[in-house]
C-alpha cells in the first residue's frame, strides 16, 4: 500500500480572488486554469493559495506565480511586495493597477512592485483580442511570438527580457530589495488553450529558466508527458506520469530514480507509474510496453499494465508478484 507524504513545496501558485466577481469571471477562470497547465506542463512542483489568504503565505515559499491578478486589494499587494523585498521571487502578468471597483486608479503599484510606469493603455480590462503585438526576447531563452500587452510601459528600475519590435518593454525583471518581480504586461495565459500555444510553453520554461526552479528529469524533454514526483511514508519513492496527448505513443520515455534510469512507453491519455523501495530497487511499475532500469530489461510486454512485488523486495528478486493486464497481449 502507498501512503503519500505531505512536502511542502517552495513554488507557490497564488490565486486571485476579486477579479473571478463580475461578467467576464469565466475568462479568467480559465486563464488560471491554463497557468496552471503550463506549470504542470513544466514538472514543477508547486502548491496553490487563494489571495484572500494572503496572510498565511507559508515561510517556506521562495517563488509565487500570481497571473491575472488586475484588481488585488491593498493587503495583497502589501504583503507580496514585502514577500519579494525578503527574498522572494514573484511573477506576474496582465496587470495590477485596477481597484475593486475596476478602475485604473493604482498605476503607482506598477512601479512600486514591478519598476515600470504606466504610460497608456491598449486595450481595457481583459479584452486581448484587440491587442495583437509582435514580440521578440531580449534575454536569452525568450521566445519570439505574437502577445498581446494591455498596457505600454516605460522601465524605471526594471530591466526589459521581451519587447516589441519598436523596443517598448514586454516583459520586465525588477530587483526589489532582496528579491525580484518578472512582470508581463501580455496576459499570456487567456491565449488559449495550452496544448495548442508552444510559445505558451515556452515562455513559461524561460520564466522558470530564469528562476532557477527545480523540474522533474524526463527524457525526451518535449514527450507530451507529465511527472509527479509523490513522497511516501515509508521512504520508498513514487513517481507518477500521465500521457496527455490524445492521440501520440511516448516510447522509451526515461525517468531518472533512485533506482537509475528507468525507461518505459505509455500510450495516449494513459497513466504510468514507477515506485523505488529503500534498497534503491524498482518495486512496482506501470507501463504500456517493455521496462528497463539502466538498459536492462526488467519485464517485457507489448500491453498496457501494472507488476507489483508482493512481499516488499524489488521486481528483479521478487518470487512473488502480482500482474494487472488492462488488454489483450502478452
Amino acid at each position: 500500500m502507498l501512503r503519500p507524504r505531505y512536502v511542502p513545496d517552495d513554488v507557490l501558485l497564488l490565486i486571485p480572488g476579486e477579479n473571478r466577481k463580475g461578467g467576464q469571471n469565466m475568462g479568467i477562470l480559465e486563464g488560471i486554469s491554463n497557468g496552471i497547465r503550463l506549470l504542470i506542463d513544466q514538472r514543477v512542483a508547486f502548491s496553490t493559495l487563494a489571495d484572500e489568504f494572503i496572510g498565511e503565505l507559508p515561510a517556506h515559499v521562495k517563488t509565487v506565480f500570481y497571473p491575472l491578478s488586475y484588481c488585488p486589494n491593498e493587503k495583497v499587494v502589501a504583503r507580496l511586495k514585502e514577500f519579494v523585498e525578503q527574498g522572494g521571487q514573484l511573477y506576474l502578468s496582465g496587470d495590477i493597477s485596477y481597484d475593486s471597483l475596476r478602475h485604473r486608479t493604482q498605476t503607482q503599484r506598477l512601479k512600486d512592485l514591478c519598476g515600470v510606469e504606466f504610460v497608456s493603455e491598449r486595450f481595457a480590462n481583459i479584452d486581448y483580442q484587440k491587442g495583437a503585438l509582435a514580440v521578440v526576447g531580449k534575454a536569452p531563452g525568450w521566445p519570439k511570438y505574437l502577445a498581446a500587452p494591455g498596457i505600454v510601459i516605460h522601465l524605471a528600475g526594471a530591466h526589459s527580457l521581451v519587447e516589441s519590435l519598436d523596443g517598448t518593454p514586454v516583459v520586465t525583471e525588477f530587483q526589489l530589495g532582496k528579491g525580484r518581480v518578472i512582470f508581463s504586461t501580455d496576459p499570456i495565459e487567456m491565449h488559449g488553450d495550452p496544448r495548442y500555444q508552444p510559445y505558451a510553453h515556452a515562455f513559461y520554461h524561460a520564466l522558470c529558466q530564469n528562476f532557477h526552479l527545480s523540474a522533474e528529469n524526463v527524457e525526451p524533454a518535449e514527450a507530451p508527458v507529465h511527472c509527479f514526483r509523490v513522497p511516501s511514508q515509508d521512504g520508498r519513492e513514487i513517481t507518477v506520469l500521465v500521457n496527455h496527448s490524445e492521440k501520440d505513443d511516448v516510447r522509451g520515455l526515461v525517468v531518472s530514480s533512485r533506482a537509475g534510469d528507468v525507461s518505459l512507453s505509455l500510450r495516449p491519455r494513459l497513466s504510468g507509474a514507477i515506485v523505488v523501495g529503500k534498497s534503491k530497487g524498482v518495486e512496482a511499475v506501470e507501463s504500456s510496453a517493455d521496462v528497463r532500469v539502466n538498459r536492462e530489461l526488467l519485464i517485457g510486454g507489448d500491453l498496457h499494465f501494472m507488476a507489483i512485488s508482493m512481499n516488499g523486495q524489488p521486481l528483479d528478486h521478487s518470487r512473488s508478484m502480482l500482474l494487472l493486464p488492462w488488454e489483450k497481449g502478452s
